[in-house]
């Protein structure tokens, strides 16, 4: 098989996988950002339709791209999860385009490194799965280093147009982008005005103003991310914390942030070779070019701000992981190319795909899980339909996407004083009592104990146990 069929068949393989999982019932909206972008999505369907635009805290880019695709006539859910999915198989086409560029002799290790060490990397393929913005804005981003890089080597007019435009629609899908770009977007400043010098290219700025007028539409706030809550809560002793307490609870960690930084290179739930593949690319030179150490400016300006939040979320780190896996590919050829190595080949892919399947199971099955539960909670209260109210937390956005009939009082958001009689109860209080401790939904948990007499009507998977009030 050539090296371009070879290709061609990566990246169809993340709209197979996404079919599959499809094939056994789930269908990627979980946790409360993947319901958000869903809703969001059909908000502006709506606004399209002459209907007031909600507030939104994220960019609208992968939102308004959903609904564009529900055109097609797919559901929204369906939409936002090919979105995810093609974004996947257009990053591993824009890393093919690095890897070839740099490495022409080696193209045909890049398709087998991309397979076991992009494709099957567990937390990057979860992000494929699932209706969030994260893959469609690493997408747009892998698309800026494709054109960045052929714009140092040809000084062509487009590429250039083409590096600014997948930028400028990164941050317009997530801000964070404009973080890890930041010191590649000067050098391109500082090569302009070294080696090109045509004054014309400066109308590519056309590009980010339109952008942002395109943003403007949806939101008169341009600075409104300034409000949430990993900005307004960052700070430089993050970096060194172990307990950091915000909207989303207490939260403990076992390591401090500063430590967690390697974590796309080293972690088994991105690259668990990396570490390997870094020592032998130092090993055998040219690792710090300039190329290569702008990009790893980048990692380390992109993860040093990441430690300043106030969690540990792998996902905040995926970015980043598309800079491990072009400083890993040096190291991965020159292992690739041992003796040892070459004698066992086929055993040692076969191992490693086994494995990484492994870890991929091993990533995605507590998301897998979560969606089957919260479809299953959902189906439970379709069928209530006697009870008007229901007063939950954690799960009330899932369930007001998924269409209850209940209506859903939060219990984060206020401290109530008084409850429906007769109401329903959904609560997970091994999950909450430690993190949520002296906050509202355990503050409201308590005062429901000490009022109301506890019916079980149902309990569910993880801890989830659905009550019913009645008042003493």
């Amino acid at each position: 098989m050539s090296v371009h069929s070879r290709k061609y068949m990566l990246i169809l393989l993340p709209l197979a996988i996404m079919f599959l999982m499809r094939w056994l019932g789930f269908d990627g909206m979980v946790g409360q950002d993947g319901y958000a972008y869903i809703d969001y999505s059909k908000s502006i369907g709506n606004w399209m339709n002459g209907e007031k635009l909600p507030y939104f805290l994220w960019p609208p880019g992968y939102s308004f791209l959903t609904y564009i695709f529900t055109w097609t006539g797919m559901p929204f859910a369906l939409a936002g999860q090919v979105v995810s999915a093609i974004s996947l198989a257009l990053t591993l086409w824009s890393l093919f385009g690095i890897l070839e560029h740099y490495f022409p002799k080696s193209r045909d290790h890049i398709t087998c490194y991309l397979l076991l060490f992009a494709l099957l990397s567990p937390y990057f393929l979860r992000q494929a799965l699932v209706t969030s913005s994260d893959m469609l804005a690493i997408a747009l981003f892998s698309g800026f280093l494709l054109y960045y890089i052929r714009y140092l080597r040809a000084q062509s007019f487009l590429h250039l147009v083409l590096a600014i435009l997948f930028l400028s629609l990164a941050v317009f899908t997530r801000y964070v982008i404009f973080v890890i770009a930041f010191p590649l977007l000067l050098h391109t400043i500082f090569f302009w005005f070294k080696h090109v010098g045509k004054i014309y290219h400066w109308l590519v700025l056309i590009i980010p103003v339109a952008v942002i007028f395109l943003f403007h539409l949806f939101n008169e706030n341009l600075f409104q991310f300034m409000d949430h809550d990993s900005i307004a809560k960052w700070t430089i002793k993050n970096i060194f914390g172990t307990s950091y307490e915000s909207k989303e609870g207490i939260k403990q960690v076992k390591l401090p942030n500063i430590f967690y930084q390697l974590a796309p290179l080293i972690h088994p739930g991105f690259i668990f070779l990396g570490a390997l593949f870094i020592f032998f690319g130092i090993k055998i030179g040219g690792f710090f070019n300039l190329e290569k150490k702008l990009l790893i400016i980048s990692y380390f300006t992109f993860t040093v701000f990441v430690a300043g939040y106030h969690d540990q979320n792998p996902r905040h780190f995926l970015p980043c992981f598309i800079i491990s896996i072009l400083l890993c590919f040096p190291g991965f050829v020159h292992l690739s190319q041992r003796k040892e190595v070459r004698n066992y080949k086929n055993l040692i892919f076969s191992l490693i795909i086994i494995f990484q399947i492994g870890l991929c199971i091993r990533a995605i099955a507590p998301t897998y899980q979560r969606n089957l539960l919260e479809k299953a909670i959902s189906a439970d209260l379709n069928n209530r339909i006697n009870e008007k109210t229901l007063y939950a937390f954690d799960m009330d956005i899932a369930l007001k996407s998924r269409g209850v009939p209940q209506e859903i009082q939060s219990l984060y958001t206020q401290k109530f004083t008084t409850f429906e009689n007769n109401a329903l109860l959904l609560v997970n209080i091994p999950k909450w009592s430690n993190q949520w401790k002296n906050m509202n939904p355990m503050i409201n948990w308590n005062l429901i104990q000490s009022a109301y007499e506890l019916s079980v009507e149902k309990q569910f998977a993880d801890g989830w146990v659905l009550y019913k009030m009645i008042e003493k």
